[in-house]
């Protein structure tokens, strides 16, 4: 369960939305929208916390990417890492995760280093939840026969993220 703390509504791009729903934290990963027609797969990505999302609904960036850095992030944090930044490749926006406690860990939105809003999630679903988003895009690229340096990664990310995850149980 994710509690908001606060976070209001900013102007601009980027903003840390709050409508006074209770919602679970989850990572939205749209697998449809999965591409690699230039490049690097792009693809649907942004996080909802409690009321919070951000960057935005339905945000473009770098999937694949992105969690491959956010699985090393979350590996550092479950191995004993008090703090870490989970970056997006598209634009200047970041949530810190900081893991005050071993079972709550609080989240921070920031664009251009200014806070736009805060939660409280629970350790194991911040985890849970950065697995999920990893197996989701993972399958997307196998259904799609893609294979590259940034898949193995993320590949390589989960797996290590889910033997040291079980460890912490």
């Amino acid at each position: 369960m994710a509690q908001v703390l606060k976070g209001p509504p900013r102007g601009g791009g980027g903003r840390a939305y709050e409508t006074g729903a209770d919602e679970p934290f989850a990572i939205v990963v749209d697998p449809d929208s999965m591409d690699r027609a230039n490049g690097p797969i792009t693809g649907i990505i942004f996080v909802r916390c409690g009321a919070t999302v951000f960057p935005e609904a339905a945000w473009s960036d770098f999937p694949v990417v992105i969690l491959g850095w956010w699985h090393r992030a979350a590996l550092s944090l479950v191995t004993g890492s008090k703090s870490e930044r989970f970056m997006f490749m598209d634009g200047p926006y970041r949530f810190d995760v900081t893991a005050e406690h071993p079972s709550i860990w609080t989240l921070r939105f920031l664009r251009d280093n200014q806070a736009l809003g805060e939660a409280r999630v629970e350790g194991k679903d911040f985890i849970r939840e950065i697995l999920r988003a990893g197996n989701i895009s993972l399958r997307a690229c196998m259904a799609k026969d893609w294979i590259d340096s940034d898949i193995r990664g993320l590949e390589h990310g989960r797996s290590e993220l889910q033997r040291h995850a079980r460890r912490r149980r």
